[in-house]
This record gives structure tokens, sequence and C-alpha cells, in this order.
């Protein structure tokens, strides 16, 4: 089964989506088909045929020709793209830098965004679009993450060194992470707003759950200003969308998501309504939730909440839904992207969208104040 629209069948075959197997060892692809990862509506054949899907098999091509971050043939291709690409180590771990070529020679500070997830191939797949907004010269990124919140603290170290090495504006340091990466960037956040100017979630559910931020982190969130977003498919496993629905397939999935993700609508809208005042935004009930279900707003309706402002966007052959959340201070500091038909993975559109918001802002280092850079 080969993507009829762009074929590229020397990268990647998207291949048979009722085998929870991938075809070689493309973890981008495989979170995209199988069936583990995706809703029971997801549509494959719709996916494969948009240039979203075509530039998930061009991500994938990384993990096909290498296995090492070493490689020279990685650091030639990232130089390729205009891009100076490092493999650096801080206390015995490896971290990645994707930096732009023009920024190192005209040595011009840019905004750096902190991406969570393991040091490895897949990895730069993974964020591969993320990489393509550097090579246009806009930020520096950095790929770098444990499996324990509390050793991530490293972070703060590679940033230390980073900002030796390379031109990076202070002001402007961002988060993003995916799935329970996303978890962690929040984490990060909560423990160091002071010098995080805003976070974006990928692949995570809109609403806070007790069991990632329990009542003691939701209420220190709620003592701070920091922007976040969170990007995630309409097609998630646990089908994060409309929020004002039940979700039974977080009940079925595994024992795992049972214990810390359950799906029942009371159990869903109590979890917007803890991301809302932990975003230090008014808080929505009940029926205001479930009468999103007839708003003449698509994206109020599938998002499944009520927005300050709310529209959909069409982007690289799928649709794109987006609201807006005022905080206590008036400004659009929370924000929630719906991804048409995208499952548990990462793509294009979500990148874009998870840039085009946190490079909004920057964080007064004096004052720990977020500044505004444009609306």
């Amino acid at each position: 089964m080969e993507n009829k629209y762009y074929s590229y069948p020397e990268i990647v075959n998207w291949g048979d989506p009722t085998v929870d197997a991938p075809d070689f060892r493309s973890g981008v692809v495989s979170l995209a088909k199988e069936k583990k990862w995706v809703a029971p509506f997801y549509d494959l054949e719709g996916m494969m045929h948009t240039i979203t899907g075509e530039s998930m098999m061009i991500a994938a091509e990384l993990e096909k020709k290498y296995t090492e971050i070493t490689d020279p043939g990685l650091k030639e291709f990232w130089q390729n793209k205009g891009l100076v690409y490092d493999v650096n180590e801080t206390k015995g771990e490896n971290w990645l830098a994707f930096v732009p070529k023009s920024a190192l020679e005209e040595k011009k500070k840019l905004p750096v965004m902190c991406a969570f997830r393991a040091a490895c191939v897949f990895a730069q797949s993974f964020y591969y679009d993320m990489a393509m907004i550097a090579a246009q010269g806009e930020m520096i990124l950095l790929i770098f993450s444990t499996e324990d919140k509390d050793e991530n603290e490293l972070w703060l170290d590679i940033l230390e060194e980073a900002k030796k090495l390379y031109p990076i504006d202070e002001t402007r340091v961002y988060l993003t992470g995916h799935s329970h990466y996303g978890e962690f960037a929040l984490e990060f956040m909560r423990r160091h707003h002071e010098i995080i100017a805003a976070v974006a979630q990928q692949g995570d559910r809109p609403g806070l759950a007790p069991a990632f931020s329990d009542d003691a982190a939701m209420e220190k969130m709620h003592t701070f200003d920091c922007p976040v977003s969170i990007a995630s498919g309409t097609a998630e496993m646990t089908q994060h969308f409309p929020l004002n629905t039940p979700a039974p397939r977080y009940d079925a999935w595994n024992e795992r998501l049972r214990s810390v993700m359950p799906g029942t609508l009371e159990q869903r809208i109590s979890s917007w309504q803890r991301r809302l005042y932990g975003s230090r935004c008014n808080t929505v009930t009940k029926e205001q939730m479930l009468a999103c279900a007839e708003s003449p707003n698509k994206a109020v309706r599938v998002l499944g909440f009520p927005c300050d402002s709310a529209y959909t966007l069409w982007i690289d052959g799928v649709e794109v839904y987006v609201g807006d959340i005022v905080n206590v201070d008036g400004r659009k500091h929370l924000q929630v992207v719906a991804v048409q038909n995208l499952s548990h993975t990462t793509c294009k559109a979500q990148h874009l969208m998870s840039w085009t918001f946190v490079r909004r802002f920057a964080r007064d280092l004096e004052n720990d104040k977020v500044i505004e850079l444009y609306e």
C-alpha cells in the first residue's frame, strides 16, 4: 500500500495497517498507522494521500538511512539544509543542536526551542519539520530528554552550555514535547517558569489529568503567567476531541491508560476546568461545554469547549481547528489545536502551529513578566 499521489517506495511503504509492526523501523510512520496508536475511525488512506502524509515519509527517510547520531552522512544531510548539526555531551548525556549557519556567521541571536525527546535518529525524524523551521533562520533547535522528569533538570546545564556555544536569545527560551515528553516539558516549565517564554505540548490531552498534574502542580501554575499551547490529533488513540463527550477508548486501550487517563464525560470536563485554572483562565460549566456541540463554529464543535476565538485552517491537506482562551489579564495565553485525522504521531502542521504560537512571546528576565512580541 503506497501513497498514490506522493510515491516514495525507496523511503517507506505504509504497509498493512492491520498489522501492529513498523515496515522497517520508522517510528513516525508506525505511530501514524498502527492500530494501537489510532482511533477506530482513523482514515489511513485519507492521511496517505495528503501533503501531510508525504512529509511523514520524507521525515522517515532519516530513520532508514542512518542509525547513529554521529554518522557523518547525517551531519552532511543537515548541512545541506542550511544547518550546523552538533552532537554535544553534558554530564555523560548526549544532546543535539541544529543551528542556522547564517546565525553563526552573523552572530545573530535567535530564540531556542528545547525539544524533549532522547537524542537519537528517531528524534530527528520526529522533529524534522521543526528542524526545517530552524533551517529558515527562525530559531535554534535543541533535542534532549531522559525518561525521568527529575533527571531532566539537566536541561539547566545544557542551556548554560548552549549559550556559550551558540547565539541564543535568553529571553526567548521555548519548550516542546510530544506525548509524555510534553508532560515533561510542562513540568520543567512549572519548575523554572522564570526562564521560559512559552510551552508547546504536542499529542497531549487538552485538559490537565490529575495523574500528570496533581493539585499542587496545578496550584503552582496558577501563580504565574506562562503561555501554553496543546496541539493534538482528532484521531489520537485516546480520542481527545471533542472534549465534551466521553472517550470510551481511554478505558479500553490498556491498563496503564485506565489508571492515568480515564475518559468519562465528567472526568474530561473536570480535566478542562483544571487546565483553565492552571492557566489562569475563567472556568466554564458542564452545561456550557455541552452546548458547544450545537455551535455554528466548526472549530468549537470539534474542540468541545467554549473559546474566546476559534477558527479553522487548511494546512497540507488537513483541517486544523484552533481555539484561543483569554486569561484573567485579557491575554490569549492558552491555545488548543486539533489536527484533522492525525493519530498519536506528529506532522508539519502540528510543528507550524506550535512555533506560530510560542514565537509570539518573550520573558522579561528581570521582572518575570511575559512580553507580548505581537498579537
